[in-house]
């Protein structure tokens, strides 16, 4: 009789204090992290953020993609990231590759979703990413493109998103 009292006013306060177990689940579908596609950048205007191939899931999965025939970069601050800021590095910023075939008549990237290529997560109300299949470019000391963990040894290092692009085959870095 008593186990009967005291869980009834457990239940009774939980759903005057609105902290019941269907409050928890409808919290679980939500997340912290902003929109990740305002943080798409294009500079040639050939595809706008509502174009983009996006679809929300429970908390912060997401399903990310350019579209077809496009190349996808997303970069990153070595100050906002696990990843240790290069000697040869003339400023802070690098860019996760979707490849490493940058030139004009190389043929269309492969469409595919940034959320499970770069491995992006939402931590501490922003986006990181965790994976680097293709590695990274940054600018060298000498202005020369430099070319990083292209074998992907950084996987699992944090890097803050900071914004993500989708290029066609004529542009390259």
């Amino acid at each position: 009789m008593n186990w009967f009292i005291i869980l009834s006013l457990f239940f009774i306060w939980n759903f005057q204090e609105c902290d019941c177990c269907m409050k928890w689940k409808m919290s679980a579908d939500n997340c912290d992290c902003p929109d990740i596609r305002d943080r798409y950048i294009d500079k040639w205007n050939e595809i706008n953020k509502t174009a983009l191939w996006y679809t929300e899931e429970a908390g912060c999965a997401r399903n990310l993609s350019c579209g077809l025939h496009l190349r996808t970069t997303l970069v990153f601050n070595f100050q906002e990231s696990e990843i240790p800021f290069p000697d040869a590095a003339s400023d802070p910023f690098a860019e996760a590759l979707s490849t490493l075939d940058l030139y004009d008549n190389s043929p269309p990237g492969r469409t595919l979703n940034l959320f499970s290529y770069f491995g992006i997560i939402c931590e501490n109300k922003d986006w990181y990413a965790t994976k680097y299949p293709n590695g990274f470019a940054y600018n060298g000391t000498d202005y020369k493109r430099k070319y990083m963990a292209t074998g992907g040894e950084y996987k699992g290092s944090k890097s803050r998103v900071w914004l993500f692009t989708c290029k066609m085959p004529r542009e390259f870095l």
